[in-house]
């Protein structure tokens, strides 16, 4: 698992989707000319167009008993009380399970790879080595030091109590610095991603780092997808409309997250035919696909 800070633009994005904000965006014109207003999603959605595919062939993949019995496993743990009626509230507290799963999915991965010693404990070196394993700098010494001394100030944070290593508790707070040190994240993005600075970051400079963090991962098709996205975002927080993120734009920025309320009203709207606000054992089964996406996209992530 990689723990850097460009991952953040990852996140963020992960969050819009799961949202439903995924739509019809427009990139702004890098050539200077005037930026296009990013049009907002009509429709909501759980996932982009290449990652539905894949789930699309999992489904498929399955037989008719197994795919019968997840169907109606996702219904049952839907219906809290069986009463053959899914309330608003049963549908948030399904999503925030499943949240609470994926963050735990993810801290525990993230512990097996950085704890080499499995003694329990991350140490500065541990953290650093592991950090470095996954990052390319083709080179670029300067880049590397500035990635280490980045590392080397968030462990120090962590490390409340100074021994030199962190504990469950401490690590969880570099895995997840979007919540627990936002602030001190902004600073990082704005070493890494600021690089004219001017204290701010373009679509430019995102831009710049998104294709470099994909790499080769996604299709040029999906690449366009990810900048539009992005693109969307960043006009969201845009407060002051400058085509920039100053420092108080950025905070709520890399902390945004879909709440559990949002995302349950996109799936209801979704799959609510007939617009009684709660949704019916046959109204999720029509809809199944979207919660079985959700799901193992928090469960498998």
């Amino acid at each position: 698992m990689k723990i850097n800070v460009v991952n953040v633009i990852a996140l963020t994005l992960l969050f819009g989707w799961a949202a439903g904000d995924i739509g019809d965006s427009q990139l702004p014109d890098t050539e200077g000319g005037e930026e296009t207003e990013p049009v907002a999603a009509d429709e909501p959605s759980t996932g982009d167009a290449e990652d539905d595919e894949e789930y699309d062939y999992e489904f498929e993949d399955q037989d008719e008993e197994d795919d019968h019995e997840e169907n109606m496993k996702i219904v049952s743990d839907l219906d809290l009380n069986q009463d053959s009626n899914i309330t608003n509230e049963e549908v948030i507290a399904w999503i925030t399970k499943h949240r609470n799963i994926h963050e735990e999915t993810t801290f525990e991965k993230a512990l097996k790879q950085y704890d080499t010693d499995k003694d329990g404990l991350v140490t500065l070196d541990e953290f650093v080595k592991e950090s470095l394993s996954e990052t390319d700098f083709e080179d670029d010494e300067t880049t590397k030091d500035r990635f280490i001394h980045q590392m080397e100030l968030r462990f120090q944070i962590a490390d409340s109590d100074a021994s030199g290593s962190l504990s469950k508790e401490e690590f969880k707070i570099v895995v997840f610095p979007e919540q627990y040190i936002p602030d001190h994240l902004v600073e990082e993005l704005l070493t890494e991603l600021d690089t004219d600075n001017d204290s701010k970051v373009s679509f430019e400079e995102y831009k710049v780092a998104t294709i470099k963090l994909l790499g080769d991962s996604v299709s040029s098709d999906m690449e366009e997808n990810i900048l539009k996205e992005l693109s969307r975002i960043i006009a969201q927080f845009d407060k002051d409309d400058d085509g920039m993120l100053d420092q108080e734009e950025m905070l709520p920025f890399v902390t945004q997250q879909a709440s559990s309320e949002e995302v349950a009203e996109s799936l209801i709207k979704e799959s609510d035919q007939n617009e009684d606000g709660n949704l019916s054992h046959e109204e999720v089964l029509e809809n199944i696909r979207d919660f079985k996406i959700f799901q193992r996209k928090k469960d498998e992530l």
